[in-house]
């Protein structure tokens, strides 16, 4: 009887170690846009998150600009030796007045440089701006868009 006891609490344990070990992952696709010379241009990409939930917490996720290859950043991103075409970002949610509001951070190392995005939460996607800082402005800036893959 002990015996039979044993391994129905360790098959249970099992089961709900197997349940909990891979985290759920979420991909998201997003577009940097510019329409500054009367033609829009489109940039896309993937957003790897590690939870399925855009929580108040610091999550971290790997992103591919384009298609990855090896190269120079593709229009309408100016060159820029911070950002990189895949790599790890940082997503943060803030309430922001009466709404929520996502910042991504592409490149989380930098400072003067890099690639970043601002932009308002509304169910599985984001409206908002991505900007390249520099040492005086914006290098380049333009509307962005990201919605969660189905």
């Amino acid at each position: 009887m002990k015996f039979v006891f044993i391994a129905v609490i360790a098959a249970l344990f099992m089961m709900g170690a197997s349940q909990s070990q891979a985290p759920l992952r979420t991909r998201w696709l997003f577009e940097f846009r510019d329409s500054a010379r009367g033609t829009v241009r489109k940039l896309p990409g993937t957003l790897e998150l590690d939870s399925d939930m855009v929580a108040f917490r610091p999550l971290s996720g790997s992103f591919v600009l384009g298609e990855g290859s090896l190269g120079a950043l593709l229009e309408p991103l100016v060159p820029d030796p911070c950002v990189s075409l895949v790599g790890k970002a940082e997503l943060y949610r803030t309430p922001f007045r009466d709404r929520d509001s996502v910042f991504i951070n592409f490149t989380p190392d930098a400072a003067d440089c890099g690639l970043n995005v601002h932009g308002a939460l509304r169910a599985d996607s984001v409206f908002g701006s991505w900007y390249q800082p520099g040492f005086s402005g914006y290098r380049a800036k333009g509307p962005f868009v990201m919605w969660r893959e189905r």
